[in-house]
């Protein structure tokens, strides 16, 4: 009896975190394809302009292009490590800029090649101080979010695992959005090489889900097993 119960307990129990894992990969599932339908609904929406963005929901703004106009912050520029283009190895360039409004964007340019060694800085795409108007993918998760951990400070070399640390260092305010970089009024500044929307996908979690339902069914399955063969057992003696 004492078999039979402590059998019956492990089986539900491993049906009930086969059954968990199922629903929690399925809800990354339906985020997912919902997160997706949203970037392809919004990238094709209509030309966003700042004046717009504080009347707007997130889910309104995000993966939507937007026009700013002001001045790039040369002096303020974060090298991103661990960015590809092509497989080869670079940097991301974050770059602030300041709107004629006087709020400030950190604004992603794309990528650039690293240097001959880890000493030697990337050579980055030369930018100005001088007015332009630019257009810009906008992201709505914090960049210091995105990229904490990964980035050093230019030309000083001081990292920082947060830009909101950075921000406080330089004692400026960003706003709680970014943007990519895809055009520019003064096209010395249009990134030779922008960073791309990604390639949508809806991964494999729904895969996943029906994989822990499987597991499920089997451990159901040799239980059933077990509780046979023991009948058997039992009538036998």
């Amino acid at each position: 009896m004492k078999r039979f119960l402590g059998l019956t307990a492990l089986a539900v129990i491993l049906i009930a975190i086969c059954l968990q894992a199922a629903s929690w990969q399925y809800d990354r599932h339906i985020k997912r394809s919902s997160y997706n339908s949203l970037i392809e609904a919004n990238l094709d929406r209509p030309l966003l302009q700042e004046t717009q963005l504080a009347s707007l929901s997130v889910e309104d703004i995000s993966w939507r292009e937007l026009q700013l106009t002001g001045y790039f912050q040369p002096e303020k520029e974060i090298l991103v490590r661990n960015r590809y283009n092509n497989g080869e190895y670079g940097f991301g360039v974050v770059t602030l800029f300041r709107s004629n409004t006087g709020k400030n964007y950190w604004i992603d340019r794309g990528w650039a090649k690293a240097g001959p060694d880890a000493k030697t800085p990337p050579k980055t795409q030369p930018i100005a101080d001088r007015q332009v108007t630019i257009l810009g993918r906008v992201h709505t998760d914090r960049i210091d979010r995105q990229i904490g951990g990964t980035l050093f400070a230019v030309p000083n070399g001081s990292g920082s695992s947060e830009l909101k640390q950075w921000d406080n260092q330089e004692q400026i305010k960003t706003e709680p959005i970014h943007l990519d970089l895809i055009d520019a009024s003064d096209k010395a500044f249009v990134p030779l090489n922008p960073t791309l929307v990604p390639v949508l996908s809806d991964g494999p979690h729904l895969a996943y889900t029906f994989q822990w339902i499987i597991f499920s069914l089997l451990v159901i399955f040799g239980y059933g097993l077990v509780i046979r063969e023991d009948l058997k057992e039992r009538r036998s003696g």
